[in-house]
């Protein structure tokens, strides 16, 4: 097993490797975003990821999180806007 010190360098090389956020959308009801460094914000109507450089807004109608991993995540709902901030 891994020291937590090695693991939290991992981690930390992982998140500062993020400084874009990619965004595929399928339809209206799924989209996979990736760079993304945190969740900021998380409601049904709303999730907002935040990156080094930028931050999106996913904004919609009963909008869940199918996937969640440190390199992507999935939504699945209605899917009204995309906005960068």
């Amino acid at each position: 097993m891994k020291p937590i010190s090695q693991i939290k360098r991992k981690v930390e090389e992982i998140l500062k490797t993020h400084t874009q956020i990619y965004i595929e959308i399928h339809g209206r009801e799924n989209l996979l975003a990736e760079g993304y460094c945190r969740i900021e914000d998380y409601v049904g109507d709303r999730i907002t990821l935040v990156s080094e450089s930028n931050s999106v807004c996913v904004r919609g109608e009963d909008l869940r999180l199918r996937h969640l991993s440190n390199e992507r995540i999935a939504v699945e709902g209605r899917i009204n806007s995309v906005e960068y901030l």
